[in-house]
């Protein structure tokens, strides 16, 4: 992609109040092209678009592109991806989500798009047993199953917990960030943050590098967590926080959630303990009854004979068939198409990868495996 190119679509996802669904509804009136946007007079935008003539001022446009011209140098001296939504590097999980970002900025290797990503939240005020199960529970199931990713938010407490125990345990994580890439937040994890760096992972943002640094960035950076994830386990947390609302926002998407229990009486475990009894959250305690729970398969374990039935049920054979006549489907209109819901059809996909009979494509389509 030419600089000219990517500056046009950095510009693009700044325009304000923006966000991926509607950034692709408005592109396709665009007919696809980002730099449209930026050179029709603001009379026809208006008239094309429906956008608040605020946003079709000549001025406002230029604005955008000088930012993002900026930004463009940024990223190349940097090193840096830029993740735009149509972009078939961009996270599957994410681009389900209505309010997911039109722009990713990230650095380093991590997949983004890997098989079995899960998001570990939690206080930042945690407790001993918090990080003692955070670690323990990690490490477990680095051991279980295949393709791990561990995703939080680089914060104190139970995220920097969950980066470090995937570290240890030699599992890819990804920080997804509240600020843009050329700072670290907190300043104390900078050491941590290169050091995911170094072992394959990555560090993810929606903030170009001259964001100016809100509260309210702390909640979007949440529902990216979400987002990544197939699955987001709540450690320890009180009522209210921002593990709180990252889960809420997982049960939006229709994302797994698990909390883990604590003592009726400690306030980082009230949180947890109210998903768990309002049935919000399934109860969590091991890595076994973890990877059962999500219908994950064990990893083989070295020296037996592993078998994987091919006996398919009659939804699968009709998945099968549905995925071979239109190789265009994504997940969503795989799942309308079946009359399904997006878990069921999560699970029915998952499991034909694992039988080698699909693989999964750039853009969230799938292609029949010919053996």
């Amino acid at each position: 992609m030419t600089d000219d190119a990517l500056t046009y679509r950095i510009a693009f996802s700044m325009i304000r109040g923006i966000h991926a669904a509607s950034g692709m509804e408005l592109l396709t009136r665009l007919g696809g092209c980002p730099q449209t946007y930026f050179e029709m007079n603001p009379q026809d935008l208006h008239a094309l678009t429906g956008l608040d003539v605020a946003l079709c001022e000549a001025g406002y446009r230029q604005r955008l592109l000088d930012r993002a011209r900026r930004e463009t140098e940024f990223v190349t001296n940097h090193g840096l991806k830029c993740l735009f939504a149509d972009d078939p590097r961009y996270p599957h999980l994410l681009s389900e989500c209505e309010d997911a970002p039109v722009m990713l900025y990230t650095k380093g290797d991590a997949d983004l798009n890997a098989v079995h990503p899960i998001s570990v939240v939690g206080t930042r005020r945690c407790t001993a047993y918090g990080q003692e199960f955070t670690a323990g529970f990690i490490s477990e199931l680095a051991e279980t199953v295949d393709d791990l990713v561990v995703v939080s938010g680089l914060a104190y407490g139970i995220d920097i917990a969950a980066h470090r125990a995937a570290l240890k345990a030699g599992v890819s994580t990804i920080a997804v960030m509240a600020v843009p890439l050329n700072t670290i937040y907190p300043a104390e994890h900078r050491h941590d943050a290169m050091e995911i760096l170094s072992a394959g992972g990555a560090l993810v943002t929606e903030y170009h590098s001259e964001s100016i640094v809100h509260r309210a960035n702390f909640l979007g950076r949440n529902r990216i967590i979400a987002g990544l994830s197939r699955a987001t386990i709540v450690v320890e947390s009180d009522c209210k926080g921002g593990a709180m609302s990252t889960a809420a926002m997982a049960l939006e998407y229709n994302r797994e959630v698990f909390a883990v229990p604590g003592r009726a009486f400690d306030n980082m475990s009230r949180g947890c303990n109210s998903l768990i009894s309002g049935q919000r959250a399934q109860l969590l305690t091991c890595a076994d009854e973890f990877v059962d729970a999500m219908g994950w398969p064990h990893r083989k374990v070295e020296g037996t004979q592993g078998t994987l039935a091919l006996e398919l049920s009659e939804p699968q054979l009709k998945l099968l068939g549905l995925i071979e006549n239109n190789p265009g489907y994504n997940v969503n209109r795989l799942a309308r198409e079946m009359q399904c819901t997006y878990p069921e059809i999560s699970d029915m996909l998952f499991r034909l990868q694992m039988l080698e009979q699909v693989r999964a494509m750039p853009g969230g389509t799938f292609t029949i495996i010919h053996q």
